[in-house]
């Protein structure tokens, strides 16, 4: 908090007015004489970093917190203004910011939800405006460009389709399993789940299940559960392959029934819900 309230504080001084690239480094050293902690002297001198793109995150946890609320305080005040980048124009440097944070996140796995962020931010804001998933957008997409040199953008683009700004380290985790190979027979049947599927189905109940490849299926589907592990929970998915497979060979969805039709529907529902966990299978 000691950090916050001090952070901008040389931005007042001649010195900083005159050699700009001062800030932070020398509002730091102006705490030490004044006699703040060395903790709340290294976030006021961190809270700026990353400076580029190629340089260091904050170490500091005051660094970190100060930075970050300062950085998001920038896009969302930017954007609610209705001054958001376009093309390569960035005068206020939003896409700058974008990537201290992203970085600063990534670097030092934090566990931050932005979008709660982003809410409490322009909640704050004297200018109220409705641009919180423009604001979630432009995250992704920094994120996308981040890390496109090291993973494929169709898998960027399919792992971000399930909120990756509610964790973005949760996010790369993701992005990272599904890079090391998805198995072809899992990616044909998710996407055959996901093709039937238009609408969101209710439970599924036991009593209706009629053919014994149903019943299979159920049980196996809910035998899959997330421990954690993106790399053992993709393995499972695959096990179950070959009743999914059996499901669709000797099951009809579309029953003339529709009291049947709809709890075939409803247990495809539940396999699906187990998929998106990991991805959006549609996008790979």
């Amino acid at each position: 908090k000691r950090t916050a309230e001090l952070c901008k504080a040389d931005l007042a001084t001649n010195l900083v007015f005159e050699f700009t690239e001062l800030q932070g480094f020398i509002g730091a050293d102006y705490a030490r004489v004044s006699g703040e902690s060395a903790d709340v002297c290294e976030g006021i001198k961190e809270h700026y970093f990353p400076l580029n793109a190629d340089s260091e995150t904050a170490k500091s946890i005051e660094g970190q917190i100060a930075g970050i609320a300062d950085k998001m305080d920038t896009i969302c005040a930017v954007f609610a203004a209705g001054k958001k980048p376009t093309g390569s124009s960035d005068p206020l440097g939003v896409r700058r910011a974008a990537l201290g944070i992203i970085k600063t996140i990534l670097e030092h796995n934090l566990k931050l939800d932005l979008s709660k962020l982003i809410d409490e931010t322009l909640a704050l804001l004297p200018v109220k405006a409705d641009v919180k998933a423009d604001v979630e957008e432009f995250f992704v997409q920094r994120l996308i460009i981040f890390l496109n040199g090291e993973y494929s953008k169709n898998i960027l683009e399919a792992c971000a389709a399930i909120n990756p700004c509610k964790d973005l380290c949760d996010y790369v985790e993701r992005v990272k399993v599904i890079s090391s190979g998805v198995d072809e027979k899992l990616l044909e049947n998710a996407n055959r789940v996901l093709r039937i599927l238009k609408e969101e189905a209710g439970e599924a109940d036991e009593s209706l299940f009629v053919e014994t490849a149903e019943k299979d299926l159920y049980k196996a589907v809910q035998g899959v559960t997330f421990n954690g592990n993106y790399k053992e929970y993709l393995n499972a998915l695959a096990l179950i392959n070959p009743v999914v497979t059996k499901f669709f060979d000797d099951v009809l969805v579309m029953d003339k029934d529709e009291k049947i039709k709809n709890n075939r529907l409803a247990l495809l529902n539940t396999l699906k819900n187990k998929y998106i966990i990991l991805t959006d299978f549609s996008k790979l």
